[in-house]
């Protein structure tokens, strides 16, 4: 399938005679947050070629949100028109590669998205494809598992310099982490040893010249695995201001329930079974709490049945941010036990909003982030409702916590600092003084025009 452009793009670089962009980023299937790394880079004043699935124009806004009420997914249009709007595109391009995208949706749907030979080849599908637009630039910005069907092969063969973004633990360390916490069989299945599309995400690592993961959590793991740590980066991502601060009360609660907040997947590997089990112990124990969770459900609803603890618990589904954020300001709590991840964006943003945050050392929050935030052992269903416990009961503390993460986000995990980071990492990896490079384009293109 051939690629297509925005009408409302402005023109290629070589559409005008000039070279092509300097860095080609390559999200892969789904959107995840390369789109953002790519208005980063953008922002250090580099060009930036896009290589993403299917990016709608204004007047497609009608048929795909039909054929979003048709796949379940509200609010499709606005998602990915998304990549053009975070990409900005001053001194950018956009590349649209569907298929794959399209197909793994269909593929979602009859519920065959964990079909590993399947899910490995509609990756491969996206990686073959972008293949012909891996021409002209200094480095290719490859999501992990997005470097397969050749691309990265191609892309060293073409003189570039092969970066691959990673967003998650060691599918080893998940495995282990869910077989060992309560979690084992199809769920673990999937990042075990035998799992074609992990093995290709691990590939494309081992390729790089150079990988860039979003916590300090994600870089040990690989260490733990056998990667050399000068090969691994990290840039956590910010947090838009516009989370900062939307917790501005902490009530006394006098007789009322706890309101715990979790939002994500409600699967096992982000600890929905823990959140069931803590919720049996604070039953057991009179005490008064209401979880609310936000986003897809799956087999949520049915396990807290089974549980016994169907009547804590309120499923919202898929939220738009207005409603996510309401959601925040109205809880006490931030509840997410999870036994793997890279740095949750969920907590990130509670932080940020000021709702104290109850979590694991593997949600991958940064470090500095420990004075803020109440962390329990791995897989620990009774410490987590411990601390479900005794941190809802005593608003002083949540306070405290809520006015230290806002803080904290607002010094050091902004969208300016993630893009800082980021322009760090590639004047390290070029060698090159970006400002002094821009300024020098600038005076040329001065210079030729007169």
């Amino acid at each position: 399938m051939n690629s297509t452009r925005q009408t409302s793009a402005p023109r290629t670089a070589s559409a005008r005679g000039e070279p092509g962009p300097e860095i080609l980023v390559s999200t892969g299937i789904g959107r995840l947050h390369l789109i953002d790394t790519a208005s980063a880079i953008l922002a250090r004043g580099r060009t930036v070629g896009l290589i993403t699935g299917w990016v709608p124009t204004p007047g497609q806004r009608g048929l795909v949100n039909i054929a979003g009420r048709v796949l379940g997914q509200k609010r499709l249009y606005e998602r990915l028109h998304d990549r053009r709007r975070l990409l900005g595109l001053e001194g950018g391009s956009v590349r649209q590669l569907p298929a794959a995208e399209a197909a793994l949706t269909l593929v979602a749907k009859v519920g065959l998205q964990n079909d590993d030979w399947l899910t490995t080849w509609l990756w491969s599908l996206f990686g073959w494809e972008s293949r012909r637009h891996l021409r002209g630039a200094r480095v290719f910005h490859v999501r992990s598992g997005a470097g397969g069907g050749g691309a990265i092969e191609t892309a060293r063969r073409r003189g570039m310099k092969i970066v691959v973004d990673h967003s998650i633990a060691h599918p080893t360390v998940i495995w282990k982490n869910l077989r060992e916490n309560g979690a084992p069989g199809p769920e673990a299945e999937r990042f075990g040893p035998t799992s074609r599309f992990w093995r290709r995400v691990m590939r494309d690592c081992e390729l790089a010249d150079a990988v860039l993961v979003n916590s300090d959590y994600v870089r040990r793991t690989l260490v733990e695995q056998g990667f050399a740590g000068e090969k691994i980066h990290v840039a956590y991502l910010g947090v838009d201001r516009e989370w900062l601060g939307v917790k501005v009360e902490h009530r006394a609660l006098a007789g009322q329930p706890i309101r715990a907040l979790f939002a994500g997947h409600f699967v096992k590997r982000k600890g929905s079974h823990l959140l069931t089990e803590a919720a049996r112990w604070l039953r057991e124990k009179n005490v008064a709490v209401e979880f609310h969770v936000a986003g897809q459900a799956h087999d949520g609803p049915a396990d807290v049945v089974a549980g016994g603890v169907a009547s804590m618990f309120q499923f919202h589904g898929l939220l738009g941010r207005s409603e996510l954020k309401q959601l925040v300001a109205d809880s006490d709590l931030f509840i997410f036990p999870t036994l793997a991840e890279g740095c949750a964006k969920a907590a990130m943003e509670a932080l940020g909003a000021g709702l104290p945050v109850i979590t694991t050392r593997e949600c991958g929050l940064p470090e500095t982030a420990d004075g803020c935030v109440q962390l329990v052992p791995l897989g620990q269903s009774e410490a987590l409702a411990a601390a479900i416990e005794e941190l809802g009961a005593d608003r002083d503390r949540r306070a405290q916590c809520g006015a230290a993460g806002v803080e904290l986000v607002r010094q050091n995990f902004g969208p300016d600092h993630f893009a800082e980071a980021v322009g760090a990492f590639y004047d390290e990896l070029l060698g090159l003084d970006w400002a002094a490079k821009a300024a020098a384009r600038v005076g040329t293109t001065r210079g030729g025009a007169r």
